[in-house]
């Protein structure tokens, strides 16, 4: 899968709205697969007057140009089964944008904006471009968002532009982080008001989950129980039960058993120390197990079972078994093997 710069300006300008379409959720995922490094993926030709030191900003000019363009045409819309996937790859507009000196996406909204046109202080917006105003509501933007006017005319669209704009780790300007101390508590109230989950976007769902830390309100955490009331109302449509499994009595001088799942966390995670030191509270009264990320058979032997597995030293998850004695191995970014568990 290759993005091509100038045939996404093609379709874009020429108003080919379906195919152009297309494209950019193309290119939205490979940003997301790539961690926003998308590679020989994404293809451009520069125009020969640009000194090589500018042309990656000139690219990244044009193609949210391109962006614009096709947002701005009042003829275009996305499709409603699409929105969820879109808002679970939004953030990476504000990428687009705010590489370029466009910073925002505020001056599409001002195309969009039936009221004060220019000014966006009066900002009124149909019912139909509603869609394409959230999905480029940046953290960056400048625009005073009326978030309970949002939720009033569709619940699902109002959540879904909170979870994006909560989702990213960095939000590392004053409006950025001011937008996510509002929008927690917000959020943290409507969350539970929505009945199915499949209607917002999942799949960045346990972002928000782990960088409301990253905000200064002490009750930044409460998010997370919203979350889980979402979660556990999912399971229950599903119709997936606790098993009410017997508890087994360990014999005498035995101990009850503790599985330990061994998250893929890399080096810049740096929390794992207090979890250690309760983990090993702990130990004085359960038996180990713990459960990692998969490894090449090959590799299984006597030696890993014995002395651990010397496996990536940059995950935190292998320092900490290593310290317990557990063996354990490093989750592969293509790897693609079942699990496995171990006992101490």
């Amino acid at each position: 899968m290759v993005f091509q710069l100038e045939e996404f300006e093609h379709l874009a300008y020429s108003r080919q709205h379906e195919l152009a379409a297309r494209m950019l959720l193309s290119l939205l995922s490979i940003l997301d697969n790539s961690y926003g490094v998308p590679g020989a993926q994404y293809q451009a030709m520069p125009l020969l007057a640009v000194v090589p030191g500018q042309r990656e900003a000139h690219v990244g000019n044009r193609l949210a140009a391109a962006i614009s363009c096709l947002f701005s045409d009042k003829h275009f819309h996305f499709s409603p089964q699409s929105l969820v996937t879109l808002f679970g790859l939004q953030r990476w507009f504000a990428s687009i944008f705010g590489s370029t000196d466009f910073i925002n996406a505020d001056h599409v909204v001002r195309a969009l904006n039936t009221a004060g046109k220019g000014n966006l202080n009066q900002l009124e917006i149909q019912s139909a471009d509603l869609p394409k105003f959230c999905l480029l509501y940046l953290p960056e933007s400048e625009i005073v968002l009326e978030i309970d006017a949002l939720y009033k005319v569709n619940k699902q669209l109002a959540v879904s532009l909170g979870l994006s704009l909560l989702s990213p780790r960095f939000l590392g300007s004053v409006q950025a982080h001011g937008k996510r101390e509002t929008l927690l508590p917000w959020l943290t109230e409507k969350l539970p008001e929505i009945e199915n989950l499949e209607a917002l976007p999942f799949g960045i769902m346990h972002d928000v989950y782990m960088h409301c830390s990253y905000a200064d309100r002490p009750d930044k955490h409460a998010i997370k129980g919203s979350i889980n009331v979402l979660i556990r109302r999912w399971m229950a449509q599903q119709k997936l039960t606790p098993l009410n499994t017997a508890v087994s009595i360990p014999a005498e001088g035995g101990k009850p058993v503790m599985l330990v799942v061994m998250e893929w966390f890399n080096a810049g995670i740096r929390f794992t120390a207090p979890t250690r030191a309760r983990l090993k509270q702990r130990g004085r009264c359960f038996m180990w197990w713990a459960w990692a990320w998969p490894m090449p058979p090959m590799r299984w032997g006597t030696r890993c079972l014995t002395n651990g597995w010397r496996s990536s030293p940059g995950t935190c998850r292998t320092r900490f078994a290593r310290s317990e004695g557990w063996p354990v191995t490093a989750r592969r970014r293509f790897f693609t093997c079942p699990a496995w568990a171990c006992s101490r």
